[in-house]
């Protein structure tokens, strides 16, 4: 059985994470062999490098950062996400290359054909079966300067935003963008609507 990646998407405080997690512990309940993963992060370096990237002291320059990223990336293929798919497993992930191009391309203005090339790479070329892009208001930005990326100016994740639109608009196929409801329930369902079909084509499960 062919394993399945499901990625989510968004700006900071567009429920992504409560999503993935409904999304997860969901499928849990029905029985299939998921996993649910975060970027970055998901594994023993990855967290190291999580916690250097949202609470460094000292200042990060951008292709640091990018290159942080990316290692963090890499380690989380080859240690979980490739064994995973091998053995039919499907992935959940809160958050995965898409984010790099947003953020780094779109907010950073590092180029962007650098960051695909990079990105095909440190990933071995592994494109998610399906990307859900939750698209909410900006002013739904977490703004407790908590990390190093909730103290962006607005202007920062203006160009987030749409650099995110703009990877939806090249990859219809795969990207599903889904308008947030004030009900965390109703946007599950939109969710459920766009999921459901993909695993029944490519993990042939039935619901």
């Amino acid at each position: 059985m062919k394993g399945i990646l499901i990625s989510f998407e968004g700006i900071d405080g567009s429920g992504k994470s409560t999503q993935s997690k409904k999304l997860y512990h969901w499928l849990k309940g029905k029985k299939y062999p998921v996993v649910y993963l975060e970027e970055p992060g998901g594994s023993n370096l990855g967290a190291k490098i999580k916690k250097i990237l949202l609470y460094s002291q000292e200042p990060i320059e951008k292709f640091s950062e990018l290159l942080l990223f990316l290692a963090a990336r890499n380690q989380l293929v080859k240690e979980i996400i490739l064994p995973s798919l091998k053995k039919g497993e499907i992935l959940i992930l809160d958050r995965f290359y898409d984010s790099t191009l947003a953020y780094q391309g779109y907010g950073r203005g590092i180029d962007k054909s650098l960051i695909i090339k990079l990105n095909r790479i440190v990933t071995e070329g592994i494109t998610p079966n399906l990307t859900i892009l939750l698209d909410k208001g900006l002013k739904s930005i977490l703004r407790s300067g908590k990390d190093r990326f909730e103290n962006e100016p607005i202007s920062f994740y203006q160009r987030v935003k749409k650099g995110y639109l703009e990877i939806a608009l090249s990859n219809k196929t795969r990207v599903k963008t889904i308008s947030v409801r004030a009900d965390k329930n109703e946007t599950f369902q939109e969710i459920k609507k766009v999921v459901i079909p993909c695993l029944q084509k490519w993990h042939r499960v039935s619901f």
